[in-house]
């Protein structure tokens, strides 16, 4: 209906987040997993469970919140609504027989607000976010932190670095939707909404 984002768990599946609820009247939100296909095969992708939920705390007249941000941690997904501020929640169990209700975690610190795309480090260390113009990155004081905890301390601090994102001369913002970290390091790799993909090494941001 609206996928938002997608993430890789570590035992190579692939988690699609159905989360866009832009008229906030959707009560069929979900996390699809799916075997990550081969795409020289040609074939479509197997879905192995589809995990729906309910916000704890949607807007007044309101059935949901909307949501353009999903990672994983230890193959549990985490969400983040586009609102201000921003807040993170999380699937309390993974139920493919009924929608269970989200557990708030909590609030991103730093005034980070309208998130469009979210992804973790492999080494979780690092959660970067971003809005359509602004990257935003955070680090962990304790990378061995696990869960909750982790994500905790993740969010606990402003984002260590905050990135601008933009194209001199260009005529259009650059409206970025997507953001993922290379596989074992801290580059970044970003989709804007008209495909355009840009990297940002690590060094650009650490530097």
């Amino acid at each position: 209906v609206d996928w938002e984002d997608l993430g890789r768990d570590d035992d190579g599946n692939l988690w699609v987040g159905d989360i866009g609820d832009n008229e906030c009247g959707r009560d069929d939100a979900a996390l699809l997993k799916v075997r990550e296909p081969d795409p020289a095969a040609g074939r479509p992708a197997t879905v192995l469970a589809t995990y729906r939920y309910r916000f704890p705390d949607p807007p007044a007249g309101c059935s949901g919140r909307n949501a353009e941000a999903m990672f994983l941690v230890g193959g549990v997904p985490y969400l983040i609504d586009k609102a201000a501020p921003s807040t993170v929640y999380r699937l309390p169990r993974l139920d493919p027989d009924g929608p269970v209700t989200l557990r708030r975690v909590g609030e991103l610190t730093g005034g980070v607000r309208n998130l469009s795309g979210a992804d973790l480090s492999s080494d979780h260390r690092l959660l970067a976010v971003d809005t359509h113009t602004t990257l935003y990155v955070y680090q962990a004081s304790d990378p061995e932190l696990r869960g909750d905890a982790l994500v905790a301390d993740l969010i606990a601090r402003p984002p260590k670095w905050t990135v601008p994102l933009e194209r001199p001369g260009a005529s259009t913002p650059v409206n970025v939707e997507g953001v993922a970290f290379a596989y074992g390091g801290h580059d970044l790799i970003l989709l804007a909404e008209n495909r355009d993909v840009f990297t940002v090494p690590a060094a650009a941001y650490t530097g």
